[in-house]
């Protein structure tokens, strides 16, 4: 077994290499540890003007800088918002696979170890992990272990650590030709089926998807179904210039719990996934892992080297439910169709969330039901 790391970090996309590149520069050994992703359905991503400090500019990243939000949600018509007058800077497309191979790279250059194996199992005895790694004989030992795992997949980690689902949601996304040549402006629009969401790709392409839930989409019509549902809305004009097939991908708001144990944190989309709604996924795994790696290094840990990370959790906890609260005010502001299953299921939702005593609302094909967060922190 190899000398023991400070911290082992599983998962090499922005939360992994934000918390890496923060605890390396700190001085402390760091291992990274996975491949990289490459997936189609990220190029539609968004980097909000909150956190574009810790990146370079967009031309160094091949982003295209989005200054105005165009919103088609509630009942009063089109709504424009310019991101650079209300924040002093634009948004910017995250262009991935670019973004990631930059974040590994600055880590790398602030002296941390990749090693683009996939971890296969953890174990931990005498306050170490052993972490086992495909085609690598001797396990890697680190006294604390970071999960940046993203959406999917068990912990490597942590047996008991369970993924509760909020809802249903996938997207169903193409690229089509871009309305214009230097467009920069992210487009919402709501729909009895759902909401629509387009966003400039670049090469005179954009990003064009509609959220909805899984169960809503019939089985084996993806494409008649998503044009059906743009003929519905302004985008009809976008359907008839397709530039890829229509694909799914998964996009279900998801809580993991526990949200802490002992020598474990996950961070980023590990921790809990928000819905496209929300537009920070790599905003809020950015700053996530700063928060974690500073927190680690910091001499405000109350127990040492013990990392007793339950008021971390509990605080991180508390901010998941600021972020639903106004997320179900924001579905709460359709009430065009008041027919649409999609719809009725967000007023459910919401009703039970307020209702509720420090719960979360979790769905299945069912039922909707209010699961508590007390103990499970």
């Amino acid at each position: 077994m190899t000398a023991p790391f400070d911290v082992a970090v599983i998962g090499p996309g922005p939360a992994g290499c934000a918390c890496a590149i923060e605890l390396a520069r700190a001085g402390w050994r760091v291992a990274l540890l996975g491949p990289l992703i490459d997936d189609d359905c990220r190029s539609g991503e968004v980097i909000g003007p909150n956190v574009r400090r810790y990146l370079p500019a967009e031309k160094a990243l091949n982003g295209i800088p989005i200054r105005f939000v165009a919103s088609e949600w509630a009942d009063q018509g089109l709504e424009m918002r310019d991101l650079q007058l209300e924040t002093g800077r634009a948004a910017v497309t995250a262009a991935r696979p670019a973004l990631d191979q930059y974040l590994l790279a600055e880590a790398c250059g602030a002296g941390i170890r990749h090693i683009a194996a996939k971890v296969l199992w953890c174990s931990r005895d005498d306050a170490t992990w052993r972490i086992h790694l495909a085609g690598i004989a001797a396990p890697l030992a680190a006294r604390f272990v970071v999960e940046a795992t993203g959406r999917g997949g068990r912990s490597p980690a942590v047996d008991g650590a369970k993924r509760h689902y909020l809802d249903r949601l996938v997207v169903l996304w193409r690229l089509v030709a871009a309305e214009g040549a230097d467009d920069n402006t992210l487009h919402l629009a709501a729909s009895a089926d759902g909401w629509w969401y387009r966003v400039p790709n670049g090469h005179g392409r954009d990003f064009l998807a509609l959220v909805t839930d899984a169960d809503l989409v019939p089985a084996g019509t993806r494409t008649g179904f998503f044009e059906m549902c743009a003929a519905r809305t302004e985008f009809t004009a976008d359907i008839t210039t397709p530039l890829t097939p229509v694909r799914i991908t998964d996009a279900r708001t998801s809580l993991r719990l526990p949200q802490s144990a002992p020598g474990w944190i996950p961070i980023g989309d590990a921790a809990f996934s928000l819905d496209p709604l929300s537009g920070d996924g790599v905003s809020r795994a950015l700053v996530d892992g700063i928060e974690i790696a500073r927190f680690l290094t910091s001499g405000s840990a109350p127990d040492g080297p013990t990392w007793d990370l339950r008021d971390v959790a509990a605080d991180r906890m508390r901010r998941l439910m600021r972020q639903l609260s106004a997320r179900f005010d924001y579905y709460a502001a359709v009430t065009r169709w008041p027919e649409s299953v999609f719809w009725s299921r967000r007023r459910s939702a919401a009703d039970l969330y307020k209702r509720g005593d420090k719960a979360i609302i979790f769905q299945d094909p069912r039922r909707a039901t209010a699961l508590s967060i007390d103990g499970g922190i």
